[in-house]
């Protein structure tokens, strides 16, 4: 699957969450701040995100990720060892 073609429905569905307003909203841009942090960590373009379908589980694992932790503080702040490998295979930010 391409990025572009992730929805919040394919969001909700991957998170297990109740399809309401409030929750579809926070999906949205739950999805949005995935991909935008997707292209600015790793200095790359939507055309870019859409040849590597690889990216699509990043994006999914970032936005459950922000959905399962809504709030300032979290138990364990490591990365998710998945989304970061698939990351760093990506990653044109060499500074």
């Amino acid at each position: 699957m391409k990025v572009s073609e992730i929805t919040v429905k394919d969001c909700l569905e991957y998170c297990r969450a109740e399809a309401d307003a409030e929750t579809e909203r926070f999906l949205q841009n739950a999805l949005t701040a995935a991909k935008s942090y997707i292209k600015s960590r790793n200095a790359i373009d939507d055309a870019y995100m859409d040849e590597h379908e690889d990216l699509s589980m990043v994006v999914y694992i970032l936005v459950a990720d922000m959905y399962d932790n809504r709030s300032m503080t979290v138990t364990n702040g490591k990365e998710n060892p998945t989304a970061t490998t698939i990351l760093k295979l990506h990653d044109k930010n060499f500074l």
